[in-house]
């Protein structure tokens, strides 16, 4: 007997691909109910306020940062089983995704029955990924993982190129804290400055 799911959340900004997840989920299990945000922040909120069965996540957010998202949402809801959906090309995308902690990954040209499917398999504890993934890719994103959840939070800052004392205000740190979380985030990394970093975290697929 299947597990009945009762409560999925969607991250995802566009309303065509959010009211096709939206029927792909019901097609699966009419009683689910799908609550919608469109930014990591407010995906972030509503992990913080509740729990929820399982998550359609989207690398491509309005505050996105690519894969370090998905790295964010797993440090907080770490047994949540997570499906993402991305528009990248990449074809080290499934992965990465994989290595960070997610149970599938579908692109948005997936058709409905497709869609209806991983998410199925996704929330009943299976994975939904192509066969024949890329090892090299998984061993990179390793890095991130290593990571812990304020360190994401403040890298993602540093990503957009923020200084210390504007990622403080902003995540209610003191600058101090700040600068402890780069230095261990540069040395988890491997690298010996800010730049550095921004440039690797990029090629994991962090992005602006």
């Amino acid at each position: 007997m299947r597990k009945l799911l009762k409560y999925l959340l969607v991250a995802e900004d566009h309303p065509i691909c959010t009211a096709a997840i939206d029927m792909a989920a019901h097609a699966y299990e009419s009683a689910i109910v799908v609550t919608g945000v469109q930014t990591l922040d407010a995906a972030k909120d509503q992990l913080e306020a509740r729990r929820f069965d399982g998550m359609v996540l989207d690398l491509g957010l309005k505050d996105s940062q690519g894969f370090i998202n998905l790295s964010i949402v797993h440090s907080i809801a770490p047994r949540m089983p997570i499906l993402v959906v991305s528009a990248t090309e990449q074809p080290d995308a499934a992965a990465k995704a994989r290595s960070l902690g997610a149970r599938g990954f579908l692109p948005k040209s997936a058709p409905m029955d497709e869609m209806t499917s991983a998410i199925a398999a996704v929330l009943n504890g299976e994975e939904w990924f192509e066969d024949g993934l890329d090892n090299d890719a998984e061993l990179e994103s390793d890095q991130i993982k290593l990571l812990s959840g304020a360190q994401l939070r403040v890298m993602r800052e540093v990503v957009k190129g923020q200084p210390n004392k504007i990622i403080a205000a902003d995540l209610g740190l003191a600058e101090q804290t700040v600068k402890t979380h780069v230095s261990a985030a540069l040395k988890t990394l491997g690298v010996t400055n800010r730049s550095q970093a921004i440039l690797r975290l990029k090629e994991m697929g962090v992005t602006e």
